[in-house]
């Protein structure tokens, strides 16, 4: 079905999917869209212009999730925390963004994760239970579609 002239229908809905490379473990799961991330996302996915997404950030920080957070209550009081560059794709009706975490990166246990654009705005989080270490290499795809609601 195309896209109808009345935004109002529609919504941004996110996915994430982790897989470790060495052993196929897979997690799948859905996220929170931050109000900011919302006015970002709209605006981009609507024009077909992308606004640089640019890193998957995942951080030890325990706070929940709230549509009104910024990158400073994401990373707030933890001690950890790591970012990786997007690789992106565009898909007919979002985009998909993919970031791989090596063996020597982010060795924690990671309790949320989120997606950050170049500006620093943080559009969209995740509570993300997982423990990453030395012996584990990461690819974490995260896609954004636009869905009639």
């Amino acid at each position: 079905m195309g896209l109808r002239a009345n935004h109002n229908r529609l919504g941004v809905i996110g996915i994430i999917d982790l897989y470790e490379l060495d052993t196929g473990l897979h997690i799948m799961k859905r996220n929170l869209i931050t109000n900011r991330g919302l006015e970002i996302l709209k605006g981009g996915l609507f024009s077909r212009k992308w606004f640089k997404l640019d890193t998957i950030i995942v951080t030890d920080n325990l706070t929940t999730p709230a549509i009104t957070d910024v990158m400073a209550n994401f990373c707030l009081t933890t001690d950890n925390w790591f970012g990786s560059r997007l690789y992106t794709n565009d898909l007919r009706r979002g985009i998909d963004c993919t970031a791989f975490f090596a063996s020597s990166e982010a060795n924690f246990t990671w309790k949320k994760i989120g997606l950050m654009d170049k500006n620093q705005n943080l559009i969209c989080e995740s509570l993300f239970t997982y423990v990453k270490s030395a012996s584990t290499r990461v690819q974490v795809s995260w896609k954004l579609t636009l869905e009639e609601i």
